[in-house]
C-alpha cells in the first residue's frame, strides 16, 4: 500500500524531528529513523491498528518512543493524518 502525508501529518513530522534535533542530534536518528520504519510498516498491517471512534482514523502507538501517528485507509492508500506526542491533550480531529 501507498503511505503518503496530508501537509499537516507532514508538518508534524517535521517539527517533531526539528525539535528532537535540537536537543539531542545523536538520538535523534534514532528516533527518526524508528517513526519512519514504523510508518513504512503500515503497509504490512494498516488495520491491525485501534481505530478512534468519533474520528474515522487509526492510532498506532509508536511504544519506544512516546508518540501517536494517526491515519486514514482508503482503497490501496493509507494517508497519515496527524503526528502527536502522547503526553499532549488526546486529539479531537482535524481542525480542532
Amino acid at each position: 500500500m501507498k503511505v503518503r502525508y496530508t501537509p499537516q501529518a507532514f508538518a508534524d513530522r517535521e517539527a517533531i524531528f526539528e525539535y528532537i534535533d535540537r536537543r539531542n542530534p545523536r538520538a535523534a536518528r534514532e528516533v527518526k529513523a524508528h517513526i519512519e520504519k514504523r510508518i513504512s510498516d503500515l503497509g504490512v498491517s494498516v488495520l491491525r491498528h485501534r481505530l478512534v471512534p468519533g474520528l474515522g482514523v487509526h492510532a498506532l502507538w509508536l511504544g519506544r518512543y512516546p508518540y501517536i501517528v494517526y491515519y486514514r485507509v482508503a482503497g490501496d492508500e493509507i494517508a497519515i493524518v496527524h503526528i502527536r506526542h502522547a503526553a499532549r491533550r488526546p486529539w479531537e480531529g482535524e481542525g480542532r
